[in-house]
């Protein structure tokens, strides 16, 4: 048998839980259906939840006949459709995404330093990571040491 999703237990009670839809909230006027079957074994709890849910489901289904026309759910979507909607919305993403901040040169750039600094990271070496990093190094100067 199927796991009861809207099945959980309470301490020793068995609880029946079911979250109502948000578009059928005003016509159950509840936010969940609520249902404690007390101390009985969890088989019985089981049965006793699969009832519940048809149940609630048939509510549910009721509920939503009385929704005004065009506010139902619509037919389930196929793959086909699906991916097309993805498609669609991938591309608007990518056609209104704001240009590169910087040129191809500077994006190598980038990415060079990128990879150095996870190769340095990998390695753990701070001074490792000083040697090889590839930040330019004007206005770094050095000092005598006092002796």
């Amino acid at each position: 048998m199927a796991r009861q999703n809207r099945l959980s237990q309470r301490g020793t009670s068995w609880v029946f839980r079911a979250r109502v839809p948000d578009r059928l909230r005003p016509i159950i006027r509840k936010n969940e259906i609520h249902k404690s079957f007390r101390q009985v074994s969890h088989a019985d709890a089981k049965r006793l939840a699969t009832l519940e849910s048809l149940k609630t489901d048939a509510l549910f289904a009721q509920a939503e006949r009385q929704l005004p026309s065009g506010t139902a759910n619509p037919e389930p979507i196929n793959d086909e459709n699906l991916q097309a909607l993805a498609r669609a919305y991938f591309y608007q993403l990518e056609v209104n995404a704001p240009p590169t901040p910087f040129s191809d040169a500077e994006r190598a750039e980038r990415q060079e330093y990128n990879e150095e600094a996870a190769t340095c990271r990998r390695l753990r070496s701070p001074l490792l990571a000083m040697a090889t990093s590839s930040l330019p190094s004007a206005g770094v100067f050095w000092l005598p040491s006092r002796a």
